[in-house]
């Protein structure tokens, strides 16, 4: 019962600040190039995770001339990953023999 309250707790929320998306398998510099003309940078954060990296997008900064396409032209992205429980590992914790911790942003 704690684990699966747990679990739960950090799937609910009142107001969402930041939309993750899980990446696997591709390499974060790639997919920074491709953001370009998608989104814009400064509302991007990155998350190194043991399989690959979680992209946090800060929504309230997202540009007006990308609010309305950016969701579809990022799904549409090599190494997304649309199918997972989409959950995102605590940056610091131990995470199977790896300590997710964010990238530093350009």
């Amino acid at each position: 019962p704690h684990q699966e309250i747990m679990s739960e707790i950090q799937k609910a929320y009142s107001r969402k600040v930041f939309y993750d998306i899980d990446f696997d398998g591709v390499e974060l510099e790639m997919v920074r190039t491709k953001l370009n003309g998608i989104i814009n940078a400064d509302c991007l954060h990155f998350l190194q995770t043991r399989g690959g990296f979680h992209l946090l997008i800060e929504l309230a900064k997202i540009d007006e001339q990308y609010q309305k396409t950016w969701h579809q032209s990022i799904a549409k992205m090599e190494g997304v990953d649309v199918k997972g429980d989409n959950l995102i590992p605590i940056a610091g914790c131990y995470q199977g023999g790896f300590v997710p911790s964010f990238y530093e942003t350009k």
